[in-house]
């Protein structure tokens, strides 16, 4: 199973990432425990690498359909955590960039 954490550099997205890679499993589309053979994080900054083989990272802004496109890469089996967002001050200051990571980013 490919996985794809949108906001991977952030502080849940990493959390997410190595709680991931210590399980090594995740429920499938058939409701069993699938490995994970590959966790992609997408961030607009580039993360602390993680020293893990099955870790990917792409630097770029999620609500450009070719990062996604990108991350997804032909796989069918994957699971997406759409963790990445614009926060308080952030989202007030640049409303429209707001909009289009918290909301078109997940889509």
């Amino acid at each position: 199973m490919k996985v794809i954490i949108t906001g991977g550099g952030g502080f849940l997205g990493s959390q997410l990432a190595t709680t991931l890679l210590d399980h090594g499993k995740l429920t499938g589309p058939s409701g069993g425990q699938e490995p994970i053979e590959e966790i992609m994080l997408i961030d607009a900054r580039l993360v602390m690498p993680q020293n893990d083989p099955r870790v990917q990272q792409i630097v770029g802004d999620i609500s450009n359909r070719d990062v996604i496109d990108e991350a997804i890469g032909g796989a069918i089996n994957i699971s997406i955590f759409h963790l990445a967002s614009m926060v308080s001050g952030e989202c007030e200051d640049h409303y429209d960039d707001a909009l289009r990571v918290n909301l078109d980013g997940g889509r």
